[in-house]
């Protein structure tokens, strides 16, 4: 009895994805085939293997940028064939996340509380992000987070600064993004003479604390802990938020408002 002919992926087939289907053409006499898939061409230890009856299985949990070597033989009920030829395809990468803000070459941006913030990557749990004021990153600040954005402060005024971000899925990364750059506020900023008038009650707070602002307008809240990382943003109109603090642990938050105009920060004591 022949051996099964491959069909797909073809030998070689790169940037392939993480569940894809292996097929190979059907073999005169045969009942059944086993297959064999392995990132090492001996198949010391095959990743996946099978007896399906059709001429082809569907595979999936693949690793990013791994080859993998995969072969089939045939069953006619009693005896297998030899093996197939072994072929091989290589999986494509970890996509780059997308850079949202500040948009490239932002000015007057504030020195303190500062969100950098990207797009999610399907499949990445974690994301490392860089910042300098060196195109090069000779001597960059930079931190691997699990979350799409991280709040940066302790920024120098009348700065140039560059930033680019990475995903991973804990075993690989993908490439870096293009390089952003954003400009830093002259002076001290306008945080400290802002009119954007926010009462933040109660503070400290255990379960719920509520921000009152003077008006109702579009404005965005983030809720960022002591190591940066936004543990909320919520969206709103309305001229009073209450805020849920039931998930977080006890320490210190900073609450970012944001409006179109303005960016104040309050201090806020989760009991």
């Amino acid at each position: 009895m022949l051996a099964p002919a491959l069909t797909s992926p073809s030998n070689g087939a790169t940037d392939q994805a993480l569940s894809l289907t292996l097929d190979w053409q059907d073999a005169t006499f045969a009942v059944s085939y086993e297959y064999q898939l392995d990132d090492d061409i001996a198949f010391g230890s095959p990743f996946v293997s099978g007896s399906p009856s059709l001429s082809q299985a569907a595979i999936s949990g693949l690793s990013y940028a791994t080859t993998y070597y995969w072969r089939v033989r045939s069953y006619d009920g009693v005896n297998y064939s030899a093996w197939s030829t072994i072929w091989s395809f290589t999986t494509g990468t970890l996509t780059a996340p997308s850079l949202i803000s500040p948009a490239n070459g932002a000015s007057n941006q504030v020195v303190n509380n500062l969100i950098l913030d990207w797009g999610d990557v399907t499949g990445a749990s974690l994301y490392e992000y860089y910042y300098d004021t060196d195109i090069s990153f000779s001597n960059p600040v930079h931190a691997v987070v699990t979350v799409s954005q991280v709040s940066i402060s302790g920024l120098s005024n009348n700065t140039s600064y560059f930033w680019k971000v990475r995903s991973s899925d804990g075993t690989t990364y993908s490439p870096f993004t293009s390089v952003w750059s954003f400009t830093t506020e002259t002076g001290v900023g306008f945080e400290e003479n802002s009119e954007l008038s926010v009462l933040l009650y109660p503070n400290p707070a255990s379960e719920s604390s509520t921000l009152e602002f003077g008006d109702a307008a579009d404005r965005t809240v983030c809720i960022v802990n002591s190591t940066g990382m936004v543990v909320n943003e919520i969206r709103t109109t309305e001229s009073k938020l209450d805020l849920d603090l039931s998930g977080l642990n006890p320490g210190v938050y900073m609450i970012i408002v944001r409006d179109s105009k303005e960016t104040k920060t309050l201090r806020l004591i989760r009991k």
